[in-house]
């Protein structure tokens, strides 16, 4: 009887356990965070006394550099954007009493009695250099111009416990006309794809394979502006700004993918900047506040993404799918259905804005800054510009392949990446997926929004007489999501946060 009721306390807790790793399993198949060339408190931090002093009835010009490192935070919230949660069950089609969201093993070439448990552990650093100079022009008008070098890389690290080691067989006809081996001894090295098995190719698009880097000149940024009102207390000054479509082109090869830049958008918008000194001791010191208000439309930019579909919800992408020819007959061809809905596309994006507000202090050379800055991005609109209509496909599902060794029409238009061993196959069979039955929105980023507090010690050399001043500071900031509560929905966690340093160093004239 002990025996017994140990087995059933064992059985509610994995149970349990599964439920809550596979709950809330949801997510979309790209992730988009804030491009490291968008900062607006960067920009501008340390710099403020040379873009608002009036030397001799001129306003100076400077130059800086910003080199800066940032680093993410809370990793199970990153992973909640592309699973829902950060824990999730794997399981082959064989295992009994299977949780309810676990996903089918057998997609990824495990074996059918395969088990285990992954939990994801994403990271995102980045190092950006910034060159960015200030031009005052005649006539009140002023130019800035940024040219960032980024080097990024992101890891999706995965920890997995393995539950069932299973090298157990396909069985004939399930992926081959005979029994086919299983390639792969876990989770973590399935997704790595570039392998095939059986009939099946190998995983092309959404892989998983350590870290990736890039590194690029990414957005050159561009601002046209014009004082307003100006003098020695304060200053109100608006204009337009440019980024251009450089930096890296999302291609979906990786899951979670290396974005240096904004992700080739080209961006048209207008800032407004203002400060007033609030607090006036003598010429030397002094309190002010300084604020930047910029927002900008991104532009269509082509990008390759990959896609789940709509009646079968969520990772849809990676179910085992069939190739037909043009008569409607089954090739013998198996394939990751993301192979073929990793399709070129139009990504928009309505609005982005990037606030600033700093309290600054001056004392002689001695700068401090202090300030708050939110961020945030309208949801992108996505357009498909390939068509699978023509390709004949249908989905396997948990259906045989090949029947007598050969090989069958059977399809199951209802999987599921958790398997509906329930549903039968299609009748009548073949059934095809067309575009319509894409889901642009699996792959879409919704609405995104973060705040971040950020300080600054420097110090200038600056003054009236200087024709070339000097100028050296070092900083921090640190970034939040702008939905963090526990009980938020999972749909709108889709940036993330992160901790950065920075120094900058320049000169003016």
């Amino acid at each position: 009887m002990n025996k017994n009721y140990f087995l059933l306390l064992f059985t509610l807790v994995f149970y349990v356990h599964q439920v809550r790793a596979v709950g809330l399993v949801n997510g979309i198949s790209f992730f988009s965070q804030r491009s490291q060339t968008t900062n607006a408190a960067r920009d501008i931090i340390g710099t403020h006394n040379y873009r608002y002093a009036i030397e001799h009835d001129r306003y100076p010009s400077y130059v800086s550099l910003t080199p800066t490192y940032n680093q993410s935070l809370r990793s199970e919230r990153m992973a909640q954007v592309l699973f829902g949660t950060n824990e999730l069950v794997v399981a082959g089609s064989e295992i009994p009493n299977r949780a309810p969201c676990a996903l089918i093993a057998d997609y990824f070439g495990l074996s059918p009695e395969f088990q285990s448990n992954v939990r994801f552990r994403p990271k995102i650093q980045s190092f950006i250099l910034p060159l960015r100079a200030h031009f005052n022009l005649p006539g009140n008008f002023y130019l800035e111009a940024q040219v960032p070098f980024v080097w990024t890389q992101w890891k999706l690290d995965i920890e997995e416990q393995i539950i069932n080691a299973s090298n157990d067989p396909f069985a004939v006809g399930c992926v081959a006309p005979q029994t086919t081996e299983p390639i792969f001894c876990s989770f973590k090295n399935a997704l790595k794809g570039k392998q095939r098995y059986g009939n099946v190719q190998a995983l092309c698009f959404g892989r998983v394979d350590g870290s990736q880097s890039e590194s690029t000149i990414a957005n050159i940024n561009i601002n046209l502006g014009y004082n307003i009102y100006f003098d020695n207390g304060g200053h109100v000054g608006i204009g337009l700004h440019v980024a251009t479509p450089t930096g890296t082109r999302p291609q979906s090869s990786f899951l979670f993918e290396p974005i240096a830049g904004n992700g080739r958008h080209t961006e048209l918008g207008f800032f407004f900047d203002a400060h007033s000194t609030v607090w006036e001791y003598d010429p030397w010191q002094h309190f002010g506040i300084v604020t930047r208000i910029n927002v900008s439309h991104l532009f269509d930019a082509e990008q390759r993404r990959s896609f789940d579909l709509c009646a079968n919800g969520f990772a849809s992408r990676y179910i085992t799918t069939k190739e037909f020819d043009e008569n409607g007959m089954f090739t013998g061809t198996l394939f990751p259905l993301i192979n073929r809905t990793t399709l070129l596309c139009d990504v928009n994006i309505g609005v982005q804005g990037d606030v600033v507000i700093i309290g600054e202090y001056t004392y002689r050379g001695f700068i401090f800054d202090f300030g708050y800055n939110a961020w945030f991005r309208s949801k992108e609109r996505i357009e498909l510009k390939q068509n699978i209509c023509d390709q004949r496909i249908g989905l396997k599902g948990l259906q045989k392949a090949f029947v007598d060794g050969v090989p069958s029409n059977a399809t199951q238009r209802n999987a599921t990446i958790f398997g509906n061993q329930e549903v039968v196959a299609d009748d009548p069979s073949p059934q095809f997926i067309n575009n319509l039955d894409i889901d642009v929105k699996s792959a879409a980023s919704p609405f995104v929004f973060t705040h971040k507090i950020f300080v600054y010690f420097g110090n200038s050399w600056y003054t009236p007489e200087c024709s070339h001043a000097p100028f050296v500071g070092i900083g921090g900031e640190i970034e939040f999501e702008g939905f963090n509560e526990n009980n938020t929905p999972v749909s709108t966690k889709t940036t993330m946060s992160q901790w950065g340093i920075y120094c900058k160093a320049g000169t003016m004239w």
